[in-house]
């Protein structure tokens, strides 16, 4: 899960260098200050992470809600739409655990 105020620290410590973001494709509309997913560019401890999805506005409740309901009910990939925004939600079991999930724009 990516949380604004973690990654702002870990970009303090110089362990992360964000490097912009890509507001994603909302069925034709211009983006604005209400677009709450964000494709981001970072290089986390010197290896570049040339994209990857974040939700911004959303509470941590919330991601825990939806990446759980997709690793219980879903597979690896789950398509679903979140506010105008269509997403996969991607689930990678790790033994009897979520080893990760995230967000993933699709247009």
């Amino acid at each position: 899960m990516f949380y604004p105020s973690q990654f702002y620290l870990e970009e303090a410590k110089g362990n992360v260098d964000y490097q912009g973001y890509i507001f994603p494709r909302r069925r034709g509309e211009i983006p604005d200050s209400e677009t709450q997913l964000l494709t981001i560019q970072f290089e986390w401890n010197g290896v570049l992470k040339s994209v990857s999805s974040s939700l911004i506005g959303v509470s941590p409740e919330f991601e825990v809600a939806i990446y759980t309901l997709c690793y219980f009910v879903g597979g690896e990939e789950n398509h679903v739409e979140i506010g105008p925004y269509p997403v996969n939600i991607k689930c990678y079991r790790l033994g009897d655990s979520i080893g990760s999930a995230f967000p993933v724009a699709e247009c």
